[in-house]
């Protein structure tokens, strides 16, 4: 079992690295690509975090990424709270059924968390919105793209995570060097 000092690096490293790609999603890619669907980078690091280490650590990086999400958002705080908590319990649920090594099932794990959060969100503003401009829209192509993008980059990420893993905790990388 790690020690709460190589936990509590890794933590931090996570919540830097969160922040950094939620400043390249909220105004890095719109100065670049404009209006077309940003992949949800915020997301990215929830999912490695959520399938990757202890329930105690996970929730914690949830309350500092909740945090993270909503200066860059004008998203309600407790939509944001929900849509974090379903996404990682969701995640931790589906690795204790069916779990295996690799890329294909980050990926996988991705795909799942960006149809919960537009789900989510979606029925969360109409649910909790009192002011009708708050209330989500379904926006078929915008959320198609979006998960696309996020399912395109997730093996980039997969493998960043990996290696930060690797240099921190001592993670195998062995699955990974096979599949490049």
């Amino acid at each position: 079992m790690l020690d709460t000092k190589e936990e509590l690096t890794n933590l931090v490293i996570y919540c830097v690295i969160n922040y950094l790609l939620l400043g390249v999603q909220s105004s890095l890619w719109p100065e670049f690509f404009g209006s077309f669907p940003a992949p949800m980078f915020l997301l990215y690091s929830l999912i490695f975090f959520a399938l990757y280490h202890p329930p105690k650590w996970v929730y914690v990086f949830v309350g500092i990424s909740l945090v993270l999400f909503t200066a860059f958002s004008a998203v309600p705080i407790e939509i944001y709270l929900f849509l974090l908590i379903l996404i990682t319990t969701s995640l931790q649920l589906l690795k204790k059924r069916v779990f295996w090594q690799g890329v294909t099932y980050y990926m996988l794990c991705s795909f799942i968390a960006i149809f919960l959060f537009h789900l989510g969100y979606y029925i969360l503003s109409w649910g909790l919105e009192i002011d009708e401009a708050g209330k989500a829209h379904i926006q078929w192509g915008f959320w198609i793209l979006q998960s696309l993008t996020t399912l395109i980059l997730s093996p980039i990420f997969y493998w960043f995570y990996i290696q930060i893993e690797s240099a921190t905790r001592g993670f195998d990388t062995s699955d990974v060097e096979e599949a490049l």
